[in-house]
């Protein structure tokens, strides 16, 4: 069974090619970025002056499928689910990158080939800007990151963002890469959002990027200040629930997995 859906502007800014499934599974469209064994391949593609980057599914466990199945979702590849994230978080009202064009096919068994084609968000990356700002500008931007993090929780958004999945665009800040193994909204749980953000840290640091205690705080103040609707809490609880959730993922789990 095939999935293919190409918005019907950007489809003609790539016929006769681009009308075919095949095209965006198999064919070297653009410029490689990177790729690892599993097959999954991230490639820029240049049309009519606009910038997409193509997102290419690889090999999935069947363990992630019936985790599918288990929460009663029909098992898809990496970049349905991607595209089902990026939906769900649009109705929510949250800024995220724009999906122009996907689709997946059957291989065997709970095997199957996807992509994702999405439109260049125009900005500048939180990653580079925090890297590259003094104390009070990183500071503010931590603070940003926190409330939109916070309110995501409060939606029931509990994925980890890390510093390189958001975007600072006019709009404000865009999520980006919402790959995940578990597209959908979960009940509100204080322990889920220490979860969440413990993962994030890790990814965080394992990414190399270093949080300092200015920017930590200012991060927890922004996070209280977006979680309110929920969950009213204090700093000092805030910060003491957090750093026990950060001890206990960085024991189960090493910073480089």
């Amino acid at each position: 069974m095939s999935v293919f859906y190409i918005d019907p502007v950007v489809k003609s800014q790539f016929l006769p090619d681009g009308a075919d499934l095949s095209f965006w599974l198999d064919s070297e469209a653009g410029s490689l970025i990177s790729e690892d064994p599993k097959g999954r391949e991230l490639r820029r593609i240049e049309a009519d002056d606009q910038v997409f980057f193509l997102k290419r599914s690889g090999t999935e466990s069947l363990l992630r499928h019936l985790r599918m199945i288990f929460f009663g979702y029909w098992p898809r590849c990496g970049a349905m689910r991607e595209v089902s994230m990026i939906q769900r978080l649009k109705s929510a009202g949250f800024a995220v990158m724009e999906p122009v064009a996907w689709g997946q096919e059957w291989a065997n068994g709970f095997q199957f080939r996807g992509f994702l084609l999405v439109r260049k968000v125009c900005g500048k990356e939180v990653s580079d800007l925090y890297e590259n700002a003094c104390g009070l500008e990183r500071n503010q931007l931590m603070e940003e990151v926190g409330e939109l993090i916070g309110k995501l929780h409060v939606k029931g958004f509990f994925q980890p963002v890390r510093l390189k999945d958001l975007i600072c665009a006019e709009e404000g800040l865009v999520l980006i890469d919402r790959e995940t193994s578990k597209p959908w909204r979960s009940f509100f749980w204080k322990r889920q959002c220490m979860v969440s953000l413990a993962r994030a840290v890790r990814r965080t640091v394992r990414d190399g990027y270093l949080i300092g205690v200015g920017s930590a705080r200012s991060f927890l103040l922004g996070y209280q200040r977006g979680v309110a609707a929920r969950w009213v809490v204090s700093m000092p609880r805030l910060r003491k629930s957090l750093f026990s959730a950060i001890r206990r993922e960085m024991k189960h789990r090493s910073i480089f997995y």
